[in-house]
C-alpha cells in the first residue's frame, strides 16, 4: 500500500464505526466528491444530488427500471385521469395545464404543513432574476403561471406545449422559513446555511450533522414527520474522501458499507469485481451519463471545427475503452446515449485516423513545427485540458490523449482540480481556456435545450445560467433543440433529435469520448440497493434499504 493512502486510513480510522458481528441499524456510504450544496435550487453535483435523494421529494420520480412514479403526489397527471388537459384551436395548443394532488399531511422536518404553495413559492423564486446562482431555468420559464385553489392542490398553466410535463420538475420551498430570507435579499439566498447546507427535510432522513462541511461526512437520521414508507435504517452517513484509491481502501478496511456511483472508477471496480469476495458485490449498471470533452468556442484555435474534428481523428478511443474498461463501456459518437429514445443509430462516427487528423490540421493553417508542436502565425498549438482532481481514470484518460495527440503536432497542458472548484466555478463561468473533460447523466427524457441551444450560453449578463459551456452557437440545432421539448408527438421529437444529432456531429462543440457504466459497490447482506444508471440517484429508494439475508 502507498504510504500516503496508509496514513489517509489511519486518520480516517478514528472516527470509522468498528466492524461488528451484529449489524447496526445504519449503513455508511463511502463517496468521491464533497457536495457543492444539499439544495434543489444551485447544487449541481451528482454527489448532492445522492444525499438529496435520501432528505428531497419531488412530485414523481423514476424508479430503477425508469418507470415513472408518484413521490409526494397521489398520481401522475395524464389524459386519461384527467390529470393533463390540452385546448386546441385550428390544429394548434394553445392552452395546457396538468394538475397534481398532494399526499395528505406531508410535512417538513421542523413538524410544518408542506403545502401546494411551498411548490408555487419555490417557482416564484427561481424565476426571480434577483435570485443569482441558479444554473438553469429551463422547465420554469414554460409555465405561465402555477394556481394553488388548496393546500393539497397545484395547478399548473403552461405557456406552451410541454412534453415532459408530467414529469415537472416542480420543486418545494419550505416558505416559513426561505421566504423571510427572500424577501430580505434575494440575492444573498445562494450563500444562506439554512438553503444550501442544513435544508428542511421532507424525505425519509434528515440532515444531523450542520457542520459537515467540517468534517467531510454527512450523517443523516430519521425524519419523525415523514409520513411515508418507514424506514428500515435508522441511520445513512455519507464519508467523502476525494481520491479514489483511499476510497476503494476504506471500503476494503470495513470503514464503509457501500460506494456509491460518484467514486468507483471502471477499472477498481473491475479490480474488485476479479477478487470473487463472496461478500462484496459489485454492480456494472448500464448508465447515461456521458463522459466528454467540452470545448471553448471562444477560442481562436478551437472556434475551427477543422481543429476539432482533427483532435477527435486523432483519438484512438475504441482502444482506451477496451484497455481501460474491459469492453463494460461504450464508445460514444453522440451526446445522446444508445439507451436514449432519441438516439441517432446511424451518426456520423469518427475513427482513430491520425492521417485525417493532420491533413485537417494542415488545411486550418497549422503547419508542423520544428519541435515536433503544429505552429500557425509564429503561435505554436498548445491546449489545456482540466478535470477534476482525484479520478485516476480521467487521469489515464488525459495522459493518453496527450500522448496521441503529440503524434498529430498537437501540445497538451493537464491540469486538475478539486470538484467543488472544478464545477462551482471554472465549468460553471467557463473559465476553462481550451478543453474541460467531465461528464453529463441524462435520464429517459432529457433533451439538448440547456445543453446546446445559443441563448444558454452562460455568463455574467444571464447570471450564469444555462449549461452551454462550449458556446455553441448553431441557429438550426438551436431551434431544434428549442423545439424538441414543446413536441408533443413522440416520433416527431425522434426525427428532431436525429437531424440535430447529425448537425452535432459535424460541428463537435464537444468531443464524445464514451457512455459510462455506474460502478457501485455493497456489503453482501445491504437489501434493496437498486441502482438507476440515470439521473435519479442510487439512494432514491433509501427507505427500502436493510441489513438483512442475501440468498446466492
Amino acid at each position: 500500500m502507498r504510504p500516503w493512502i496508509a496514513a489517509a486510513l489511519v486518520a480516517f480510522a478514528v472516527s470509522a464505526p468498528a466492524p461488528s458481528a451484529e449489524r447496526a441499524p445504519e449503513v455508511v456510504l463511502g463517496c468521491q466528491q464533497e457536495p457543492d450544496g444539499l439544495d434543489d435550487l444551485f447544487s449541481q453535483m451528482s454527489s448532492g444530488a445522492e444525499v438529496r435523494g435520501c432528505i428531497s421529494e419531488g412530485l414523481a420520480e423514476r424508479d430503477d427500471r425508469w418507470v415513472l412514479r408518484p413521490a409526494l403526489a397521489t398520481e401522475i397527471p395524464s389524459f386519461q385521469n384527467g390529470g393533463w388537459t390540452v385546448e386546441r384551436r385550428d390544429g394548434k395548443v394553445v392552452r395546457m395545464k396538468t394538475v397534481w394532488r398532494l399526499k395528505e399531511n406531508l410535512r417538513w422536518s421542523d413538524g410544518q404543513p408542506l403545502s401546494s404553495k411551498d411548490f408555487e413559492f419555490a417557482w416564484r423564486v427561481k424565476m426571480d432574476p434577483k435570485v443569482t446562482g441558479i444554473t438553469t431555468r429551463t422547465v420554469e420559464e414554460k409555465i405561465g403561471g402555477i394556481e394553488c385553489p388548496d393546500d393539497r392542490t397545484l395547478i399548473v398553466h403552461w405557456k406552451a406545449p410541454y412534453a415532459y410535463a408530467d414529469e415537472g420538475p416542480h420543486l418545494a420551498l419550505p416558505r416559513h422559513v426561505v421566504e423571510p430570507l427572500y424577501k430580505a435579499a434575494p440575492e444573498k439566498l445562494e450563500t444562506r446555511p439554512e438553503i444550501r447546507t442544513v435544508p428542511l427535510s421532507n424525505g425519509p432522513y434528515m440532515i444531523a450533522s450542520p457542520d459537515w462541511k467540517k468534517k467531510a461526512v454527512i450523517e443523516l437520521v430519521l425524519n419523525p414527520h415523514w409520513n411515508g414508507e418507514k424506514p428500515r435504517l435508522q441511520r445513512i452517513v455519507y464519508r467523502f474522501i476525494t481520491d479514489s484509491n483511499t476510497l476503494v481502501s476504506a471500503f476494503d478496511a470495513a470503514q464503509t458499507d457501500a460506494i456509491t456511483t460518484v467514486g468507483v472508477t471502471m477499472p477498481q471496480g473491475l479490480d474488485i469485481d476479479r477478487r470473487k469476495d463472496p461478500d462484496v458485490r459489485v454492480f456494472f449498471t448500464p448508465g447515461m451519463a456521458w463522459e466528454h470533452i467540452d470545448c471553448n468556442l471562444d477560442s481562436p484555435i478551437l472556434a475551427d471545427k477543422r481543429v476539432r474534428q482533427a483532435l477527435l481523428y486523432g483519438m484512438d478511443r475504441e482502444k482506451i475503452v477496451k484497455a481501460l474498461f474491459e469492453g463494460k463501456q461504450a464508445e460514444a459518437h453522440s451526446w445522446l446515449p444508445p439507451k436514449h429514445y432519441g438516439f441517432h443509430p446511424e451518426i456520423k462516427r469518427y475513427g482513430f485516423d491520425p492521417g485525417r487528423a493532420k491533413a485537417l490540421l494542415e488545411e486550418a493553417g497549422w503547419k508542423a513545427g520544428v519541435s515536433g508542436v503544429r505552429e500557425k502565425d509564429g503561435k505554436p498549438l498548445r491546449l489545456t485540458l482540466m478535470t477534476t482532481s482525484g479520478n485516476e481514470v480521467r487521469q489515464q484518460v488525459s495522459e493518453i490523449l496527450q500522448a496521441q495527440w503529440r503524434a498529430i503536432g498537437v501540445g497538451l497542458e493537464i491540469q486538475t482540480q478539486v470538484s467543488t472548484t472544478f464545477f462551482g466555478d471554472t465549468n460553471r463561468k467557463r473559465k476553462f481556456p481550451h478543453l474541460a473533460m467531465y461528464a453529463w447523466t441524462f435520464g429517459p427524457s432529457s433533451d439538448g435545450e440547456n445543453l446546446w441551444t445559443k441563448d444558454r450560453i452562460p455568463s455574467e449578463k444571464n447570471r450564469w445560467t444555462g449549461d452551454n459551456t462550449c458556446g455553441w452557437i448553431h441557429d438550426e440545432a438551436s431551434e431544434i433543440d428549442a423545439r424538441i421539448p414543446m413536441t408533443l408527438e413522440k416520433e416527431e421529437r425522434v426525427r428532431l433529435f436525429r437531424r440535430e444529432q447529425e448537425i452535432w456531429a459535424d460541428e463537435l462543440p464537444a468531443l464524445p469520448l464514451y457512455f459510462r457504466a455506474d460502478v457501485t459497490v455493497r456489503r453482501r447482506g445491504l437489501l434493496e440497493w437498486r441502482p438507476t444508471g440515470s439521473l435519479d440517484p442510487v439512494t432514491w429508494n433509501c427507505e427500502s434499504w436493510r441489513w438483512g439475508e442475501e440468498k446466492e
